[in-house]
């Protein structure tokens, strides 16, 4: 659990949300879904689960649930004020061009016309700049250098899918 928060903290959301899903998997099959080793790893996966965005340049947080329309508009929970009343929140939803993924989101980035070996490949942003919507990408794929793309080019990634 330790390691896991460790690589969230470090923006390694993507390693660490892997590495949380399989400890929860063996908390449930060592200790039971009602232990408390169990109950606490849910609480950390569901939280390093959470895709945080601003809206425009705003500073409000607003939970990313999924997109819709073909990826056009993001539907979200919010406006974030407290975690313990999350569930009365309204869903809404925005295009997502006007969503703003926060530092450590794991994205995959799309759509890219130059620098194309980057296309479908996934990372956490590290840093974004909001002059020129642009955002730094630290790829999961060994060998893969960060590289600067806009953020028009990358889509929240929901899912981590398993490692290859």
């Amino acid at each position: 659990m330790d390691l896991a928060l460790a690589l969230l903290y470090a923006h390694h959301t993507i390693e660490s949300e892997r590495l949380l899903t399989k400890l929860m998997q063996i908390c449930r099959r060592v200790h039971g879904y009602d232990h408390s080793v169990t109950e606490h790893t849910l609480t950390a996966l569901e939280y390093v689960k959470t895709r945080l965005i601003n809206i425009g340049m705003g500073t409000d947080l607003y939970q990313a649930l999924r997109y819709e329309n073909g990826g056009q508009k993001i539907v979200m929970k919010g406006l974030i004020i407290d975690d313990k009343k999350r569930d009365e929140e309204k869903l809404l939803n925005t295009n997502s061009k006007d969503a703003v993924p926060l530092t450590w989101t794991p994205v995959v980035v799309h759509s890219l016309r130059c620098d194309i070996h980057f296309n479908g490949k996934i990372g956490d942003i590290r840093a974004y700049s909001e002059d020129n919507r642009i955002c730094e990408i630290h790829f999961e794929e060994e060998g893969l250098e960060p590289a600067v793309v806009e953020l028009e080019n990358v889509r929240i990634l929901f899912d981590s899918p398993e490692k290859e």
